[in-house]
């Protein structure tokens, strides 16, 4: 099952980040081949996650399958019934839950958070109430089976819940939209503060070793509530991104080893922010995916880094 849970969930980054590399190709050539790259170094990631899985013995501890299974659907309508129905965003509203769980029931934080992102679907979207019952559904089962899958990598909550409104959208009638592009000023600014957004979160959870569901919960809902008052056109988009960097900095240090990954690796997120706008638009959880992916690029990267210095440090002594 373990298996199924890392081909549900890399399929669908691997869908979102090809489609980002077509619309590169289309948009802004020079940025091709960046993407192309971090593509590939994904899907390295994905090859070393599977042989990983193959090699261990780890399971899902599913003695408390069912209560994680139950706090992530119980995520996932609260923050559909802030955000929708109360009005308060997407950001704002997922922001609050994670922080709620973080701060009073912190062993339940985690599955709470994921079903949070499930609840940030827009409600520009086609569905209804009951297909983000079935979608937390979807996303509890995934929840509960990839506990062992990708351990620790920044993003991993969101993709659950984006892959649970993809695979309801191939079933049912909910339709994803096609997002609008971003001016080129607007650009520039969300890009850094996506990248200032991956250095706060990586400081406050791995340096400062808070609780990572606490740090990343706090940097969204800051930007939630502060940056569409500043920046009354672009505000909700840069809050956004910022909270989709928050994601890549809750990170282990296995994953992200310092601060220049994290940088890297906030750049990179920015980039496929941008060029990821048209795919599985209002789609709940699509930035944690954006997220998931970059970071597993970078991880790559220092895989491939580490590899490349013992072979050099092997020949040498030879």
């Amino acid at each position: 099952m373990r298996l199924v849970a890392f081909l549900i969930l890399s399929v669908f980054t691997l869908a979102l980040f090809v489609m980002t590399l077509f619309s590169s190709l289309r948009d802004e050539p020079l940025l091709f081949p960046i993407i192309l790259a971090v593509t590939v170094l994904l899907v390295h990631s994905f090859y070393s996650e599977f042989r990983n899985i193959l090699k261990s013995q780890k399971k899902p501890n599913l003695s408390k399958g069912f209560q994680l299974f139950l706090a992530t659907i119980v995520g996932a309508i609260a923050s559909y019934l802030l955000n929708v129905y109360l009005g308060l965003g997407a950001v704002v509203a997922a922001a609050a839950v994670g922080m709620t769980g973080a701060s009073l029931i912190s062993e339940y934080s985690i599955p709470l958070y994921c079903g949070s992102f499930v609840g940030m679907v827009s409600p520009v979207v086609l569905h209804d109430f009951g297909h983000v019952f079935i979608a937390s559904i979807i996303a509890g089962i995934l929840f509960v089976l990839s506990e062992t899958v990708y351990e620790s990598v920044g993003g991993k909550l969101g993709t659950i819940a984006f892959s649970s409104w993809v695979i309801l959208s191939y079933l049912s009638k909910v339709e994803l939209i096609k997002g609008e592009k971003f001016s080129w000023e607007t650009s520039v600014e969300t890009f850094v503060f996506s990248i200032i957004g991956v250095l706060l979160t990586y400081l406050l959870s791995v340096r400062l070793k808070k609780n990572t569901v606490a740090s990343s919960s706090a940097i969204s809902l800051f930007a939630g509530l502060v940056f569409p008052v500043l920046y009354p056109e672009s505000g909700t988009m840069m809050a956004s991104a910022m909270m989709c960097a928050s994601f890549v900095g809750m990170s282990s240090k296995k994953v992200i080893k310092n601060e220049l990954g994290a940088l890297l690796s906030g750049i990179i997120m920015g980039v496929v922010f941008f060029y990821s706008v048209e795919h599985f638009g209002g789609a709940g959880g699509k930035l944690g995916t954006i997220a998931f992916g970059s970071a597993l690029s970078i991880r790559s990267m220092h895989i491939l880094l580490e590899k490349s210095s013992n072979r050099l440090h092997i020949i040498s002594r030879n």
